[in-house]
């Protein structure tokens, strides 16, 4: 399996964290296990030029994922599976980053995997796709990705960065998940309402949904950092110890040891669970 990251260009770097790549030309068993997504605030582009994955729902059903789409912020564990050989071009974008692109309310990729072409048109997307599928190597696909995603920054409007939102999310983030949202927002002299339409509109979750995420990442983050129970607790604001194990399988539904276990089980997982490769607060673990 090769694993690549690219840094995105630098006029894109504002609404992007990063880009990856996986490749495996070796075709995987019916048997092979899935990948579990656990919740995350960030939202992705995912371009698949190997065979398509299937995401299985909560039933066990298995549903083909499209070439291209977009996989929103998650509030519960996701289920994909590999059906062949592995091709991914994944955008792993900033909080903020989709709706700035697209102008798009995020909170409508919420738990969802959407289409591009739904979004875009599959005049547009059945051109880029194919220019994707003819380019030689994987350097020349991410050119061509960014190239794409460079054509709607021209296209938006910088000032509608919303910097008020963006900044509550890293008063948030800075917070641990713990402050409160309502001292967070008193910061910014906004009507509750208003602040929770538009933190949703930019951000795709509601900021209290957004603070459980952060302090449950946060968590797991400290977990595999082999900081000390009593310090996790201490720090993010669990009452005890039941509190954080009960808080962590109501995300998760994983219990904290089984976490831990599968954390770094997989070269894929120690890759892109690297706390050398984390963002400040955009992450996606995967178990």
């Amino acid at each position: 399996m090769n694993y690549q990251k690219v840094k995105p260009r630098i006029q894109l770097a504002p609404f992007i964290d990063s880009i990856w790549i996986q490749k495996n030309d070796s075709s995987y068993s019916g048997t092979s296990f899935p990948t579990i997504v656990l919740p995350t605030t960030t939202i992705d582009l995912v371009f698949h030029f190997g065979d398509p994955f299937v995401e299985i729902d909560d039933n066990g059903s298995q549903h083909l994922l499209p070439k291209i789409y977009i996989t929103g912020q998650k509030t519960k564990p996701l289920k994909v599976k590999a059906k062949g050989r592995t091709g991914i071009i994944l955008v792993s974008f900033k909080p903020w980053g989709l709706f700035h692109l697209l102008q798009i309310p995020a909170n409508e990729f919420k738990d969802a995997s959407v289409p591009l072409a739904d979004i875009i048109g599959y005049e547009r997307i059945n051109e880029i796709e194919q220019k994707l599928i003819e380019a030689q190597t994987i350097d020349t696909k991410v050119d061509i990705m960014q190239s794409f995603l460079c054509d709607f920054l021209k296209a938006s409007d910088s000032q509608t960065a919303d910097r008020l939102i963006i900044e509550a999310a890293h008063k948030i983030n800075e917070a641990k998940g713990v402050k409160g949202i309502a001292e967070i927002r008193e910061d910014f002299f906004i009507s509750k309402r208003h602040f929770i339409r538009r933190f949703q509109k930019v951000m795709g979750l509601n900021p209290k949904e957004f603070s459980n995420i952060i302090r449950f990442q946060k968590s797991l983050l400290y977990t595999n950092l082999q900081i000390p129970v009593e310090n996790i607790i201490s720090d993010l604001g669990y009452y005890d110890q039941s509190h954080l194990l009960h808080e962590v399988k109501k995300m998760s539904g994983y219990s904290r040891s089984a976490i831990s276990k599968k954390y770094n089980s997989t070269n894929l997982k120690q890759i892109f669970n690297s706390t050398h490769d984390m963002a400040l607060f955009y992450n996606t673990i995967y178990l």
